[in-house]
């Protein structure tokens, strides 16, 4: 296997445009006695496949294996994710031999798929693709170039309830009439020619309820997910990773596209790229594209303000008065009776936190909590103490209650 490490280091010092010929040439040279096929499909990737247990996949050590450790979390333990590696693949009683080759920019990563008949590759490349793109409880999160399901993610988004929500009356039903409704529509989109595809902004300061309803969202639509963490990578380029993110959606659709903080995304280096997934020749049809932004105005106008990218704009704004006390009294009700609160003392606090956001709220009755546990006395005495505390640290900046504003042409 000596010669195999040195034609790999051969292939990868080659000029990009004739590498995967003169791999694919020397591979199947030295794999004389088998069929030797490649791809370089998304879909085919057989290590999440191996992950679940659909198939048995070890390194063959007799070549040097190019293999990157991964830390995802601090719940999940450190993984290794092969870059250029040989591997042993075991599946329903056939053996393959798969050589994964990372070629960066301009060339795709590869696969070379290795065994006795084209029929056992065939059959393995369609198990492989077909479970990847299948929808499951699990989301598909993109983030520094990589596909991979985050099965935490899930567990949060199968724990958020849109009732949950706190906000002003008929903003959660307009909310799912621009987003649920869009996959009822598919019949009506195409009597009328339209694309049937959708784009819905919500916009508004950090801590209002954003991301939580994304969750709920998913959670109530039951359709594939596909969740944007980031698009950097050390290995591939802005534009790749946008146009594998939107390959992907086109691939899983009909489907949600979620962007997590747009804002900090789009810049100079991708705003081109991105405009041209989202609003260019490619279809998109049954993709809905969701995406967060905490500070709008640094979004390009052709972004923010062209309709057909985002039809719809939500603004999650700072909660009023009705709505903070609702908040604080959902939190404050699972405490126990002697940390009860009377009414008179939440109104009172409800009208002391104008300007707070939801995510404030949140820790002033964690705070409160805590500083009744340590001091005693009144809990209302040590809302108030910590309502100041949290005013001191934060800067207020009053704004209008939640609207939905349509950009969509006539």
């Amino acid at each position: 296997m000596r010669q195999l490490t040195n034609t790999l280091a051969r292939a990868l010092e080659r000029s990009p445009n004739a590498v995967t010929y003169i791999l694919g040439r020397e591979v199947s040279d030295l794999f004389e006695d088998f069929v030797v096929l490649e791809t370089s499909s998304y879909l085919f990737d057989p290590l999440e496949f191996a992950d679940d247990g659909q198939c048995v996949l070890l390194l063959d050590d007799r070549c040097h294996s190019q293999v990157e450790l991964v830390w995802n979390s601090e719940d999940e333990p450190v993984s290794g994710r092969p870059v250029t590696a040989y591997l042993q693949a075991a599946w329903q009683g056939k053996s393959l031999q798969l050589l994964r080759v990372d070629l960066t920019n301009p060339c795709d990563s590869r696969w070379l798929i290795a065994a006795e008949s084209i029929h056992t590759i065939h059959a393995f490349f369609d198990a492989v693709c077909s479970w990847n793109n299948e929808a499951r409880d699990d989301i598909l999160v993109f983030r520094h170039g990589n596909w991979t399901r985050d099965k935490h993610l899930a567990q949060q988004i199968s724990n958020s309830k849109l009732e949950d929500l706190v906000a002003p009356p008929g903003f959660i039903e307009d909310l799912l009439r621009e987003t649920a409704g869009f996959f009822d529509c598919e019949e009506i989109y195409e009597r009328h020619g339209v694309t049937w595809k959708r784009g819905v902004l919500l916009l508004g300061p950090p801590g209002n309820g954003k991301t939580h309803a994304i969750k709920a969202l998913i959670r109530h639509m039951g359709r594939p997910c596909l969740y944007v963490r980031n698009l950097e990578s050390e290995r591939y380029t802005l534009q790749r990773s946008i146009e594998s993110v939107f390959a992907r959606a086109r691939a899983t659709s009909p489907c949600v596209l979620v962007f997590e903080d747009l804002d900090s995304m789009v810049n100079a280096q991708t705003r081109s790229a991105f405009l041209n997934e989202l609003d260019g020749f490619a279809s998109n049809k049954g993709v809905l594209v969701i995406a967060t932004a905490n500070y709008p105005e640094k979004l390009d106008p052709a972004i923010l303000e062209r309709p057909s990218r985002f039809d719809r704009k939500v603004t999650f704004d700072l909660p009023g008065l009705a709505e903070r006390k609702e908040f604080l009294a959902r939190s404050t009700l699972k405490w126990s009776q002697a940390a009860s609160i009377p009414s008179k003392a939440l109104d009172s606090v409800s009208q002391g936190t104008e300007g707070f956001s939801f995510a404030y709220l949140q820790e002033l009755c964690v705070s409160a909590l805590m500083d009744w546990m340590r001091s005693g006395g009144c809990v209302s005495e040590a809302l108030d103490r910590q309502v100041a505390t949290l005013r001191s640290q934060m800067k207020q900046d009053p704004t209008p209650t939640p609207v939905l504003a349509d950009t969509s042409e006539d």
